[in-house]
């Protein structure tokens, strides 16, 4: 098949650039006749259309494929709807494509496909490569409204995803614990099956870990500066009678930044997080760690640990402290890149 995707050659700028450009505002400047914006949504997307046809059809004839998929999202673009993600209407053409090359090779070869079976493999399709969900759980003794939170949100919807940052402190700091977070973020999972991506700080970052290993829905994590060892790090720095008068007392006051003021957490955090024994994080999930070099609070060298006993985890370390204020661009370009 002779190829029929407008072409426009680019410079080494332009494709540098090119990929800041969000999906919707590429579909625009097509839609106003710009064909170089067309040849960067091609090259966007043309390795997971490649990927998904093969999947769905094998080898034979990909090529076509790959381009009758795209001669018909150049042709459909007018009826485009802005609201909708590029992604899912695109992988909704590659299933009909797929679908309609399924059914020759049947008749082809005198098969019928069951309509129970299309219906499970079109759901099974649009649950695996729909957009993941983005989930951002905040620190220990913070809140949804941090501005490392804020930051990534926004920079997501630029992206036209949206990130979900629930409010860990339930309206109750004082009885936080690990597993009432986990069982908290686990409730926001699609029913559908939809992957779902965590970004986590601090205690967020360790919460997010531990989901990564119970649940195979979690398809990808960034962690900054995660807790690890964090009954190690903090309880030191109480020291040990005042460790010995919480547990006595069974309340401790604690700086909340959230709410700008200290606020009493009971000791069953403590009972509970030492349950969860970091060495059973085993699952092979992509994991991208951000850490600084100056952390007082998790010193880097629990996320060094972590990352060199498990070879799926990249690390990155920062020019930062704990807060990780300074370094928000960096993170973002980070995440975009582990992202792809």
């Amino acid at each position: 098949m002779v190829s029929v995707i407008p072409y426009l050659a680019e410079t080494s700028e332009q494709s540098r650039s090119s990929h800041q450009q969000t999906d919707r505002s590429l579909v625009r400047r097509c839609l106003q006749g710009d064909r170089h914006s067309y040849q960067q949504l091609y090259r966007r997307y043309q390795a997971q259309v490649r990927s998904s046809l093969y999947q769905l059809c094998g080898p034979s004839h990909l090529d076509d494929l790959v381009q009758e998929v795209f001669l018909r999202v150049w042709k459909g673009l007018p009826k485009f709807r802005q609201a909708s993600q590029f992604s899912t209407w695109l992988y909704r053409i590659v299933w009909n494509v797929a679908s309609t090359e399924r059914r020759q090779l049947a008749q082809a070869q005198q098969q019928t496909l069951s309509q129970t079976v299309e219906q499970f493999h079109l759901e099974f399709f649009l649950v695996l490569f729909m957009a993941s969900d983005y989930i951002y759980l905040h620190g220990f003794a913070s809140s949804p409204n941090s501005h490392k939170a804020l930051y990534l949100r926004d920079r997501l919807s630029a992206e036209q995803i949206t990130l979900q940052i629930p409010d860990l402190n339930q309206g109750d700091f004082s009885y936080v614990t690990l597993t009432r977070q986990l069982r908290q973020v686990e409730a926001l999972f699609p029913d559908n099956g939809k992957p779902v991506s965590i970004i986590g700080f601090c205690f967020g970052g360790l919460t997010a870990a531990w989901l990564g290993q119970l649940h195979s829905q979690v398809q990808r994590l960034v962690l900054l500066a995660p807790a690890f060892q964090f009954l190690d790090h903090w309880l030191p720095q109480l020291g040990v009678a005042q460790v010995e008068r919480w547990q006595q007392e069974q309340y401790l006051p604690v700086y909340h930044y959230g709410e700008r003021r200290s606020l009493p957490i009971h000791y069953q955090f403590v009972i509970y997080l030492d349950q969860y024994q970091e060495e059973q994080l085993q699952r092979k999930i992509p994991t991208l760690i951000l850490h600084g070099r100056d952390d007082k609070a998790i010193p880097i060298q629990a996320s060094r640990d972590f990352a060199s006993q498990r070879p799926w985890v990249q690390m990155r370390e920062l020019d930062s402290d704990h807060g990780l204020a300074n370094v928000l661009p960096e993170i973002w370009q980070e995440i975009l890149k582990f992202r792809d």
